[in-house]
């Protein structure tokens, strides 16, 4: 099986696509974040590719070769280009409540 993914991503990147190799670990403040650690990670791989950029954002695609927590979100993070509306992995202030 294979899982695509799409998401707008705050930035614009440099290349067209890539590849992240970042392994990933438990972020240790207890919050179920994630984090990379060159040491103490487990293996990550993400293939991105633009499909269209904007101005300040891009709508990319993002294929992940292993099946961490939250690599994708994470992963695109560490490159610079976090996930809009991410409110754990992105400063974007793009955030949406539903509480009331």
């Amino acid at each position: 099986m294979e899982k695509i993914y799409r998401a707008i991503v705050v930035g614009s990147p440099n290349d067209d696509s890539g590849c992240i190799d970042l392994p990933i670990t438990e972020n240790e403040h207890g919050v179920r974040k994630m984090k990379i650690d060159e040491k103490n990670g487990k293996e990550a791989i993400t293939d991105y590719r633009v499909i269209e950029k904007f101005n300040d954002y891009a709508f990319v695609e993002a294929k992940p070769h292993t099946g961490r927590t939250h690599q994708i979100r994470v992963h695109l993070s560490a490159i610079g280009l976090p996930i809009l509306a991410d409110p754990l992995y992105s400063n974007s202030g793009w955030f949406f409540s539903f509480e009331h």
